[in-house]
């Protein structure tokens, strides 16, 4: 499957999103570099931002590439985390844990790896990543590392993972763009994404 793995890829999410052939392929291409590349126990499979328009399929391109990678078993690959849900301080409670308070993230990640066994992948996602409290965005970024570490003292590994991150962030500017060249969507989206 590894020779074939992009052009599979790729023919799959194309025949379910019309009009991503552009983001489509960017996404297939970092899974399969990813993923026949070697893995670093000290660092996630992959660390994506995905970023446009509510309804350009983010979301879904997720789902149907942990779909593709594992068939009847993909929802228990797939975890995602609705942001919007975490727009309060107390948020990080909820994720992280507190007393007497199970850390949900922790949950999450502990479900993800055990789908992914030791050489499987699996997804973690947090779709619309603008809406969640702004300390919260911070941890979630720095999980590139591999690792994250609950109140309830565990650490946990990400290794196994692709951590996806979607945003609806310059939206309203690539709705003005919408015929321009993919290239030029893509970089007004990323500047927006910087400010």
């Amino acid at each position: 499957m590894k020779e074939h793995l992009l052009a599979d890829l790729s023919a799959a999410l194309n025949e379910q999103l019309l009009g991503q052939t552009e983001a489509i392929r960017e996404f297939a291409t970092t899974l399969a570099l990813s993923l026949q590349g070697r893995r670093r126990p000290d660092r996630t499979l992959g660390l994506i931002f995905l970023a446009g328009p509510t309804g350009t399929g983010k979301t879904e391109m997720v789902r149907l590439a942990s779909k593709f990678l594992h068939g009847e078993s993909a929802d228990a690959h797939f975890h995602r985390l609705d942001m919007a849900e975490y727009q309060h301080p107390d948020s990080l409670h909820r994720l992280l844990g507190a007393p007497g308070q199970p850390a949900l993230l922790g949950e999450a990640i502990d479900r993800l790896n055990a789908a992914a066994g030791e050489r499987g992948t699996a997804f973690l996602l947090f779709d619309e990543i603008e809406k969640a409290y702004t300390d919260l965005v911070t941890i979630l970024l720095s999980f590139d590392a591999a690792r994250v570490t609950t109140n309830d003292g565990r650490t946990r590994d990400l290794s196994r993972l692709f951590v996806i991150v979607t945003s609806n962030v310059g939206a309203a500017r690539a709705a003005d763009l919408q015929h321009a060249p993919y290239s030029a969507l893509r970089d007004e989206v990323l500047l927006q994404a910087e400010k």
